[in-house]
C-alpha cells in the first residue's frame, strides 16, 4: 500500500475504494488511513452511513448533487482537498436551513460569531449562513485558515467542529512538546469532545459512501436542482407577492432564497432575488 508524498491516493488502499485512486487529496492520502485502529473506525462509520442512516442519506445525496458545482468550484479555487465536498453531508445533510442544537446554521453549520468573523451577515431579516454561495466561500476560507494554523487536516477538521481555542487548549495540556499532526488528532481522541473524536472518521466514512452510493446499497441519487435567474429587487417585497408576479410558488422562492429569514427581502438595499 502506498501513498505518494504529494498527497495523491495511489493504489490498493486498505480503506478507500478504487474510485479514489489517483485523487490529489491531502485528507484521504493521510497515512492515518493505513493505521488499523483508525481504519477500523472509518469502516464502522461506513456501516452506519450505509445502514443506520439509510432513511436520511438519499435526501442528503440529492441535495449534495444540487450544490456540488458551487462547492467543488469554490474548493478548487483555493486548492483545497476535493473530499471536503462531503463535509456538509455530516454537518447539515446539505440542508441550507439546518439549525443545530447549538444554534449553528446552514450547509456548513456556522456559529454566529465565527460567521461574522468571515463577513457573513447574521440578522433578523438576512442570515447569509443559509446562503449556499456565501457560506461555502466562507467555509473554504475558514478551512484553509485552520489547515495553515495546524498543518494537519485532521486537526483542522477537529477545530472546525470544536473550535480552535478548544483544540489549542487540549494540545497545550496533553501534547505540549509534540508537533501538530493527523496522528496527534487520533492520539487525543480520549480527551477530545466525543463528537470531535468521531468527526474525522465520520467524515471519511460519509465520503466513502457518498462517493459511490450505489455500491453501498442506495439507488442512484435524484439530484435536487438549484438553478435560477437573478432578479434585482430594491426594497421590501414579500415572497407571496414575488411568487404571484413571477408565476411561481412561495415554496420555490423560499428554497432558492433561504437567506431571507422572514420571507421578505430587506427594505434598506437592493438585492438579487433568485427565481
Amino acid at each position: 500500500v502506498e501513498t505518494s508524498s504529494d498527497g495523491v491516493v495511489t493504489s490498493d488502499h486498505p480503506v478507500l475504494p478504487g474510485s479514489f485512486a489517483g485523487l490529489a487529496d491531502d485528507i484521504l492520502a493521510s497515512p492515518m488511513l493505513h493505521h488499523p485502529p483508525f481504519a477500523d473506525e472509518v469502516e464502522r462509520w461506513v456501516g452506519l452511513w450505509s445502514e443506520a442512516y439509510s432513511d436520511w442519506m438519499p435526501s442528503y445525496l440529492g441535495r449534495m448533487h444540487g450544490f456540488q458545482v458551487i462547492v467543488d468550484t469554490t474548493l478548487a479555487s483555493r486548492g483545497l482537498p476535493p473530499s471536503l465536498r462531503y463535509l456538509p453531508v455530516i454537518e447539515s445533510g446539505y440542508n441550507p436551513t439546518a439549525v443545530s442544537t447549538a444554534k449553528a446554521v446552514g450547509l456548513w453549520q456556522f456559529m454566529a460569531p465565527t460567521a461574522k468573523d468571515f463577513g457573513i451577515e447574521v440578522g433578523p431579516l438576512v442570515d447569509d449562513r443559509r446562503d449556499p454561495f456565501v457560506s461555502t466561500a466562507a467555509a473554504a476560507a475558514y478551512l484553509e485558515q485552520l489547515n495553515q494554523k495546524y498543518d494537519s487536516w485532521f486537526l483542522a477538521l477537529a477545530a472546525y467542529n470544536a473550535g480552535p481555542d478548544r483544540i489549542d487548549g487540549i494540545l497545550r495540556k496533553y501534547l505540549p512538546d509534540v508537533e501538530p499532526s493527523d496522528a496527534a488528532y487520533w492520539a487525543l481522541r480520549e480527551v477530545l469532545p466525543s463528537e470531535t473524536a468521531a468527526f474525522v472518521p465520520n467524515f471519511i466514512g460519509a465520503a466513502i459512501v457518498a462517493s459511490d452510493p450505489v455500491a453501498h446499497g442506495y439507488d442512484a441519487p435524484v439530484p435536487v436542482d438549484f438553478d435560477f435567474d437573478r432578479v434585482p429587487i430594491r426594497g421590501s417585497i414579500s415572497f407571496d407577492a414575488a411568487a404571484r408576479a413571477a408565476g411561481t410558488t412561495r415554496d420555490e422562492i423560499e428554497r432558492l432564497n433561504p437567506q431571507y429569514v422572514k420571507g421578505v427581502t430587506p427594505p434598506d438595499r437592493e438585492v438579487d432575488l433568485r427565481l
